[in-house]
């Protein structure tokens, strides 16, 4: 069989018919690269995703056993406690119960727990901590809410301090 030769007009459908078929193909190629971009960042949205939802599940089951733990303290607190009855013998095991006045309190932030607001007149600083360590180191989850005030004395002797304490109720 011979060669044949293209006029120049079958030349120019050639190379047309080629540029379409190259057109025409690469619109697919195009799109489906596009969705491959597409479906990578999707991808690595949703491991941003997971990653975040890890996270917070770690953060809640720390946040839980720390309430565990606070409740196995106050569950292991006699079902007698009370803060105001635990200051005032604090006051008196120190000898400090003639210097100070303690007051039931409640309000606002103290709902499930017993508030207790002390001044105390005249103290040392040895006897602010002797005080605070004892009513700490009694594992009864005791909290100083806030320190009022901390100052010297009218007199010039010690301090005057005055303090919120709350402790949540056993339920």
């Amino acid at each position: 069989m011979a060669k044949r030769k293209f006029q120049r007009r079958e030349w120019a459908v050639l190379v047309i018919g080629l540029f379409m078929i190259v057109v025409i193909g690469s619109k697919p190629i195009g799109r489906f690269m596009r969705e491959k971009e597409n479906s990578a960042s999707l991808v690595i949205k949703a491991q941003r995703n997971l990653q975040l939802a890890q996270d917070l599940r770690l953060t809640i089951e720390s946040d839980r056993s720390g309430q565990e733990a606070l409740f196995s303290v106050i569950s292991q607190r006699s079902p007698s406690f009370d803060l105001y009855n635990f200051t005032s013998k604090c006051l008196k095991d120190l000898k400090l119960y003639a210097r100070a006045t303690v007051k039931s309190a409640g309000g606002p932030g103290t709902r499930g727990a017993d508030a207790v607001n002390l001044t105390l007149s005249g103290v040392s600083m040895d006897e602010l901590r002797s005080f605070l360590h004892q009513m700490y180191s009694s594992n009864n989850l005791i909290v100083l809410k806030q320190l009022r005030s901390l100052q010297p004395a009218a007199d010039g002797k010690g301090l005057d301090v005055q303090i919120d304490f709350i402790s949540p109720k056993k339920s």
